[in-house]
């Protein structure tokens, strides 16, 4: 089966999707949808796509990191083969620039990478996490985590991991609930260096406006709808601007923010008929313009 998971836009304007046992495609504007499948290895599956400029391209998933200095027209294996034999996934990705990546594993270990890929160093390790996503500003670092199931269930939470001096340093939040109702935050978006917003399931998103130091839970989008929505990927076009999609069976729920999570709209419109899948990400070309996959 075939599944999309991760979407980019390239600086170039190209449109370009992957997913589930390789699934490479990309489109421009008006154009058809096409594909060579060149990946490597080819049933590789992807969460998490950026590319830093018009060449240079990173996909990531499990134990797999695919790359392009192409723009896309070939992919080069760098895949983790003690992250396999290890079942480590690499869930969350950001490619800021071509030597800089960003990578966060499953074991709770943040890592970087300076050779697109090649090699992995541990920037930061918290064994007791599944770390979820990753983003960046400029020199500062967010990762996100919940704690692992080996851990009691009334100590589970969600906490955020920070740096801002690319990672020398680090400081953690773990002001987040406690417990089996405990929301685990499994992604993260900071379109400033100071406004940044979390979410997860439970139906629940949080934001900062201090860089991080401090995180307040957004007003629900759904209150008292069920069953709730567990979110599955976010897009900030700006620090008032943004856009979510999650799933509730057999709810479809695509959001949006224009005064900074005050307020929710549902923009989902005619999604439910048009036979799609879960949703699982999305990514805009500006307030209006937009792909979900």
């Amino acid at each position: 089966d075939f599944s999309t998971w991760a979407l980019d836009i390239a600086p170039n304007g190209k449109f370009l999707s992957m997913g589930q046992q390789g699934v490479v495609a990309d489109s421009v504007p008006g154009s058809t949808w096409k594909s060579t499948y060149l990946t490597v290895p080819a049933n590789a599956a992807y969460y998490k796509l950026d590319f830093p400029d018009c060449s240079n391209g990173m996909a990531a998933g499990g134990s797999n990191i695919t790359v392009t200095i192409d723009g896309g027209k070939s992919w080069i294996d760098k895949g983790r083969a003690d992250f396999a034999a290890s079942f480590y996934s690499i869930n969350g990705m950001v490619y800021p620039t071509s030597t800089k990546a960003y990578f966060a594993v499953s074991n709770g270990t943040v890592y970087f990478s300076a050779d697109q890929g090649t090699t992995l160093d541990p920037l930061y390790a918290e064994p007791t996490i599944t770390m979820n996503d990753i983003t960046t500003v400029g020199d500062s670092i967010w990762a996100i985590g919940y704690t692992k199931t080996t851990i009691p269930t009334a100590s589970r939470t969600s906490k955020i991991f920070s740096s801002v001096d690319n990672g020398a340093n680090w400081t953690t939040y773990s002001g987040f609930s406690l417990g089996s109702l405990a929301q685990n935050l499994t992604d993260i978006e900071f379109p400033t260096s100071l406004v940044g917003y979390a979410a997860g399931n439970r139906d629940t998103i949080y934001k900062t406006v201090d860089g991080g130091l401090t995180w307040n839970k957004l007003p629900l989008p759904t209150p008292g709808v069920t069953p709730q929505i567990t979110y599955r990927d976010m897009f900030a076009l700006d620090a008032n601007t943004v856009f979510l999609v999650g799933n509730g069976f057999p709810r479809k729920s695509i959001i949006k923010t224009t005064d900074g999570g005050a307020t929710w709209v549902d923009i989902s419109g005619n999604i439910l008929t048009t036979g799609v899948g879960n949703l699982n990400t999305i990514v805009m070309h500006d307030v209006n313009n937009g792909y979900i996959g």
